[in-house]
């Protein structure tokens, strides 16, 4: 059976009486979803993201390399999270901006989880890079963008490199995110790698405005 759960705008996830936040996540749990991503640019990315989960503006060591990233902005738009951080490099100041979402789909024991992380350059425009377990096996039709029950946007699940780091940038990007409207729902169907069947639906409301607050906050720093 299908397990159907909704992000909601507080950042909780719900299905009948359960609810867990991503920040009260134990660090034995996030240690284990750390361990299940693959082990090139996903797992410093994961490791990026999970060392912000507290929403608290403090220094804290993200990367094996004991890198030191601190937080200089922080805004929250239902679940959307965006930020800003950073970090000395010994010879000058290393700077990034970025929106969240950390999607915590089952809890311990079977520990299962799922993020994005969205840049913004000059250069390259928008940049969405999804992240999910490793044995992660999409439905046909499981990620796509659905408003009034139509698909407006569809993405490929075969595309994502290893079938745990899912891409969308340039032109896709910009259809992706003109998709995702207050009035539509990113779905996500697939199968873990426990054999369990979810549905996740992240909902479009704040997205537009934690886009908008990346690319002024991004502006800003020059990025």
């Amino acid at each position: 059976m299908r397990q159907l759960r909704h992000i909601t705008r507080d950042g909780l996830v719900t299905a009948g009486r359960e609810a867990v936040k991503a920040s009260d996540l134990p660090n034995a749990a996030l240690a284990r979803m750390l361990r299940a991503m693959t082990k090139t640019r996903t797992m410093l990315t994961a490791l990026m993201v999970i060392g912000g989960l507290t929403n608290t503006p403090v220094r804290a060591q993200n990367t094996v390399d004991d890198w030191k990233w601190a937080v200089d902005h922080f805004q929250t738009f239902g679940i959307w999270e965006s930020a800003c951080d950073h970090r000395d490099i010994g010879n000058g100041e290393e700077r990034r901006c970025y929106v969240r979402v950390v999607d915590v789909y089952a809890p311990r024991p079977d520990f299962g989880a799922t993020f994005v992380f969205i840049t913004h350059t000059t250069a390259e425009g928008l940049r969405f890079e999804f992240s999910f377990e490793k044995g992660t096996e999409f439905d046909p039709g499981g990620f796509a963008v659905i408003e009034d029950g139509r698909i407006a946007f569809d993405y490929a699940p075969a595309r994502c490199e290893a079938g745990t780091q899912c891409i969308i940038a340039g032109d896709e990007a910009n259809r992706f995110t003109a998709s995702l409207t207050d009035d539509a729902s990113l779905r996500l169907a697939f199968t873990d790698k426990s054999g369990r069947q979810w549905e996740r639906l992240w909902t479009g409301q704040g997205f537009a405005e934690a886009l908008a607050d990346l690319t002024r906050e991004s502006a800003k720093r020059n990025l």
